[in-house]
């Protein structure tokens, strides 16, 4: 992480920027989320120590942390697999080897869970915007609990039903 403190944060100053994304996804670790390893993760005392050079910079930094798909540094996971639409569903768009990398909003434990990570992500990052990924969201839909939504308010209901939730939240 000092790479990212000493010389990208630099950099985008000197180049003109004020606000930068980090694509988070799942990479700090917390007391909801301490199950990926210290070689792949940041703690919160180092991320604090990134935000702190961002703003002695005058840089905004923007955590992008995924909520439905792209979020296999969390449903790959033994502790969260119950969390994950492909283990669910025993397949996906791609067929039963479907990676892992999505979460399934019909479990209540999903949003639970995501409360819980994301507030501890808020009270790292002080700014006024939060980016929620919803990306690559392939298998969305194939669990039991998914399909019959699916029939009901279709692929694009489910989005509505986990943007307004995401929104309400934060």
């Amino acid at each position: 992480y000092e790479n990212l403190q000493d010389e990208f944060l630099a950099f985008a100053k000197e180049s003109g920027y004020n606000t930068v994304q980090l694509y988070l996804e799942g990479r700090v670790r917390t007391r909801s989320f301490p199950f990926r390893p210290e070689l792949e993760t940041y703690s919160p005392d180092e991320m604090r120590e990134i935000v702190r050079e961002a703003q002695r910079l005058g840089l905004d930094l923007v955590p992008v942390v995924s909520v439905l798909g792209h979020a296999e540094n969390f449903v790959t996971c033994p502790e969260l697999d119950d969390l994950c639409e492909e283990s669910r569903a025993g397949r996906g768009r791609m067929g039963k080897d479907a990676p892992k990398m999505v979460f399934c909003h019909a479990v209540p434990r999903t949003r639970e869970f995501l409360e819980k990570y994301l507030t501890e992500i808020m009270e790292i990052f002080p700014g006024e915007n939060f980016h929620v990924g919803l990306d690559e969201s392939f298998n969305t839909g194939f669990c039991p609990d998914c399909a019959r939504q699916m029939k009901t308010i279709g692929l694009g209901g489910i989005y509505l039903d986990v943007i307004n939730w995401a929104h309400g939240f934060l």
